[in-house]
Formats: C-alpha cells, structure tokens, sequence
C-alpha cells in the first residue's frame, strides 16, 4: 500500500488544472449601495442582512415616509434596492433586529412604536410584524404594551411553528423578557421576566442580543449572563456570569458543545473581546486593542473554524470607525478584512465617507462572499450595504488507512469540489472522479475505498 502525504496530494492537486490548497486571493471590499433620499430617506442600518437567491433583505431604523423606519431588498450586485414597507408609528417604528424568512414570509420586530404609539406622547412599546418578499401583506403580529416586554431590540429566532424573541425592558419586573409567538399571531406567551438578579438581567436585557436555538434550548446573552431557557420556558439556567461593565452583545453561535460570542466592552482593554464558552469552561478568544476596534454590538458567524464580526469602533476625535474581522475559533489569527475610516462632514452635520461607518449589524457570509451594513456614513451620510469577497481558501484532502480501506476526507464548506483519483501521473488525463457518494460525518465529507496493490494518488478538482 502507498498513500502519499498531504503535502504530496496539495502538490499534485495542482495538476490537470487544480490549485494548490491553501492558495488565496486577497479580499474585495464593494460598497453594493449607499443609501440617499431617493430610496425615500432610508437611513441607519442597524441589523444584518438575510438572503434568498440573490435577493438581500434588511432593516432600516430611519427613513421612510415619516422617518420611522424601513423595510427593503436589494440584489447582491447592488442593483434593483426596492423599499418594501415603510414604517408610520402605530405599525411600528424603527427596527433595529436581523429579519428572518420562512417560506415567502419576512419577519422581524421593531424596537417602538404599535398600538399605544402616539397616546400620551408615548413612543410605543414595539412590534412583531411579518411582511411577504414583495412588499405585499404587512401585518402586525403583536403590540407590546409594557407588562408583556418593551423594546424588543433584537431580531427572531425561528424553531418549528413557534418565533421566539427578547425584549430589551418592560415586563412584569422591568428588565426584559424572553418570549414565543406563533407566526400568524396567536400564542403570546412570556417564557421568562427577568428579574435584574442572580438571572443576570440588569439595565438593558442587552442591546442586540437574538436567541440561538439548538433542539429544545434557547440561548441568549442578557447584561449579565449568558443563559439557557427551555422553549417552554422551563429550566431557566445561568451559564456563566458578567460584571455591568462588560455587556455582552449580539446573538450568540453555537457549534457542537461551544457558544461563541461577544462583549461590547470587557476584555483586557475593556473596549470588547469575543469569547467561547464551553460547558462551564469560559475562554477570552481576543481582546480588540484599538479605538476602531473597539465595542462589537452584534456577535459573530461561524464558518467552519473561523468566525467573522464587526466592531462599532467609534472614538470621538477619530477617524476610525469600525472593522470587519476574521478570527480562528481557537483564538488564534485576528485578521482586520476592512477598515472604515470618515471625516467630520461640516455641510451635512454629521461624518461622511465612501464606504460607510460604524457596522452595528452582523454579517452574513453566503458562499465565498460576506453581506454587511453601516449605520452611517458613505457619501450621504445614511449609511452603506457592503460585500467583502474572502479569499479563496481551498480544502486540504486527508488520507488514512482503516484496516483494509483508506479513509478520504475533505470539509463539508468545500462546495463544489470533486474527488478524483489516478494510478498514472504522466497524463491529466488520467485523473477520474470518483463514484463513490461521500457519507456526511460532523463537518467532513467521508469516502472509503478498497486499498489495492497499486499505487493510487487522490486529489480535490473545482
């Protein structure tokens, strides 16, 4: 039997017109659309984006008819940016969470506004609202009114029939809730109001914090603590603990048997740091450092070992205004992927530039290309969608022997790679694709072949 090393096999991916794994282009930044006043005043970009096809669609938390808000899509080349829904009041004002889509249906919340908006001067409680992908039945699912939440902040988290979601205040105690809605409206139950204790509510449930979902458990971050809750709001239970000044933030990410997050403040500087928690084992994976590195607000993503984020990173007085980041799960190889940078704008009052200011939103990464949104700045001043492509990080193939068979695996993120084999090097042509139909273990892609007496040389082919 003759199995080549790996580095052998990356060596020979490259023939026959394969690349070298671990080959890469650098990143392009591309401001996909500045938003103006012919998009009808849309401003603010809070959240991140969804996409369906090559359709994106997001939030604004200003702009509109009457400055309350937005609804939109818009292609991932930039072009057709379409308002769906502009918010008035008494539907809603300003959404500030990442929508989510089930079927033809767009849902979300916004932070004020609904039925009690406009009484006594009163800004509203907030909203669930749902809205289909052509702009067509907006309907209000539910007004907050105080003793149920306030201020739902954050965007929804969908689990079978059932959209769960935080409040930022309010409640029965005042310092938030967690709760479950069905998608037609019916339903409302709170699943837990926090008390500002030992279950870590405080001030602010927290600023940005969605809920992630794994079987029956929802976890979430809170000013405080990092939590887990049964979806029947059983089982309430403190995972680990913050003190008021670090601030967790964001929607928390969950990978086998490990959350990843972040704090708006914390870390060894005390301007944010991104964290894992494992068990009751809890790690600072990287403590940003700069001014423009500082105060992420809306977590991370994950792809395979490496997480991707945004940091506000606004210091008055400077220019830096935010990053987009690269992070291995283990902590190791920050890399900065942009930085935004502005300048004090005397014409328009405020800081303006071409690529946008202060990400707030999380990403999203949809094949080799990262989705994000600024809240302010590019040329208007309203605020920027913006795309990254990565670089071009190509799969390794490992090879190993199990009794009589050899073990071929290669990352389930490798999309659209091919495994071929060949006993003869002298000819690309040689090269043939396997027949074998990979099994899906965890993360990797499994191929078990028959050792024979020949040599036999595998490789990934795109």
């Amino acid at each position: 039997m003759r199995i080549k090393a790996s580095l052998l096999l990356r060596v020979l991916a490259a023939l026959g017109g394969g690349v070298l794994a671990g080959q890469t282009k650098a990143q392009t930044f591309t401001v996909l659309h500045t938003f103006s006043d012919a998009d009808g005043g849309a401003s603010e970009p809070t959240a991140g984006l969804i996409a369906s096809g090559n359709t994106l669609y997001g939030t604004t938390a200003g702009g509109g008819g009457i400055t309350d808000g937005t609804v939109f899509r818009v292609n991932t080349d930039g072009s057709g940016f379409t308002l769906l829904h502009s918010f008035s009041g008494s539907d809603g004002v300003g959404p500030r969470g990442q929508l989510i889509l089930l079927g033809d249906t767009l849902y979300g919340t916004t932070r004020l506004g609904g039925t009690s908006y406009g009484a006594n001067n009163n800004s509203g409680d907030g909203t669930v609202f749902a809205i289909n992908t052509n702009g067509s039945g907006f309907t209000t699912l539910y007004s907050f009114s105080g003793g149920d939440g306030q201020q739902p902040w954050a965007g929804l988290t969908a689990g079978g029939d059932t959209l769960y979601g935080t409040t930022q205040v309010g409640g029965g105690q005042g310092y938030g809730t967690v709760f479950a809605i069905n998608p037609n409206g019916s339903g409302f139950t709170t699943l837990h109001d926090f008390s500002g204790g030992s279950d870590g509510g405080s001030a602010y449930i927290g600023l940005y914090d969605g809920l992630a979902l794994s079987s029956n458990t929802l976890y979430g971050a809170s000013w405080g603590a990092v939590f887990a809750l049964n979806t029947d709001g059983t089982a309430f239970t403190v995972l680990d603990t913050f003190t008021n000044s670090e601030g967790p933030s964001g929607t928390l990410i969950l990978s086998e048997n490990t959350l990843y997050g972040t704090t708006t403040y914390g870390g060894a500087l005390g301007i944010g740091s991104v964290f894992a928690l494992a068990g009751n084992v809890f790690t600072t994976l990287h403590s940003f450092s700069t001014d423009s590195e500082s105060n992420p607000l809306a977590g991370v993503i994950l792809s395979g070992d490496t997480l991707y984020g945004t940091t506000e990173g606004y210091a008055p007085g400077s220019s830096d205004r935010g990053i987009v980041f690269a992070l291995n799960t283990n902590g190791t190889q920050f890399t900065i992927l942009h930085s935004f940078t502005a300048t004090d704008n005397p014409m328009v009052g405020f800081p303006t530039n071409s690529d946008g200011l202060g990400p707030r939103g999380g990403l999203l990464l949809t094949g080799n290309t990262l989705y994000g949104t600024t809240y302010e700045g590019g040329s208007t001043g309203y605020g920027t969608i913006f795309s990254i492509s990565l670089p071009v990080l190509l799969p390794q193939l490992t090879i190993s022997p199990a009794g009589a068979n050899v073990l071929l695996t290669w990352p389930t993120n490798a999309a659209g790679f091919t495994l071929q084999s060949s006993s003869d090097l002298s000819s690309a042509a040689n090269w043939l694709d396997s027949t074998a139909t990979p099994t899906v273990l965890a993360d990797h892609y499994v191929v078990t072949n028959r050792i024979s007496a020949a040599a036999q040389f595998y490789r990934l082919k795109k």
